[in-house]
């Protein structure tokens, strides 16, 4: 998480729009998972944005949500802004699409959003895991006793550390190898994971802002 230098008024502000929150309603229907002989219901994206939308606006603040995506995974990240200029940042969660169309990744995103949404500001919005039908499809999975992370992770983190400064990537993959097991990759914890791909995809963004530096024109003074 990142926070501006004061995040006084922002704390207060957000105190006040959580006790004007009432709970999201349940609008939609998840044909996956079943209670009895029904569809479990959730509250969708649509629903969780209309939640929060005049408690926000009424006490000053706003939510962005930025998307990267690569080759096997989209991370969100979520910021929270008020009307003094503090914010919030919340760290980047990841999620794996059941597979690679528009529709899957489109739908990753969709849930992605809501789920962070929910998660940094405490709003109940489903009794299920529909999260299964973006990762999985209508199968799901038998539950993965291993410690350590998934081949779909393992290829997140690989693809995030070629995306990064290309004169220290050997250096970021001995860092990482350093706090896994046998100091190997593949055998990082899975709750390590999410700490450590929110640290790559910060240095993604960090050496793709100083390309765009690069990139910017010399402004030539004129005698």
């Amino acid at each position: 998480m990142k926070t501006s230098e004061q995040i006084n008024e922002i704390a207060k502000a957000l105190a006040l729009a959580q006790g004007m929150m009432k709970p999201a309603v349940f609008d939609s229907e998840n044909t996956f998972f079943k209670k009895g002989n029904k569809n479990s219901k959730y509250a969708s994206l649509k629903s969780c944005m209309e939640c929060i939308r005049e408690p926000f606006s009424t006490n000053g603040l706003s939510i962005a949500q930025d998307v990267i995506t690569t080759n096997e995974s989209i991370g969100i990240t979520t910021i929270l802004f008020h009307s003094s200029g503090q914010f919030i940042e919340f760290g980047t969660c990841f999620f794996n699409p059941k597979d690679k169309t528009v529709q899957s990744y489109g739908g990753a995103i969709t849930y992605g959003k809501r789920y962070c949404l929910c998660a940094n500001l405490s709003i109940v919005a489903d009794e299920d895991d529909d999260g299964n039908e973006a990762t999985f499809g209508s199968h799901i999975p038998k539950k993965d006793e291993s410690p350590y992370i998934s081949e779909t992770e393992y290829k997140t983190i690989m693809d995030l550390i070629s995306k990064c400064n290309p004169t220290r990537q050997t250096l970021t993959i001995d860092e990482i190898n350093g706090k896994c097991q046998d100091k190997n990759i593949r055998k990082m914890l899975k709750t390590d994971f999410p700490k450590i791909a929110d640290v790559l995809f910060r240095r993604v963004q960090a050496y793709q802002e100083s390309l765009k530096e690069q990139e910017k024109p010399v402004e030539i003074i004129q005698e």
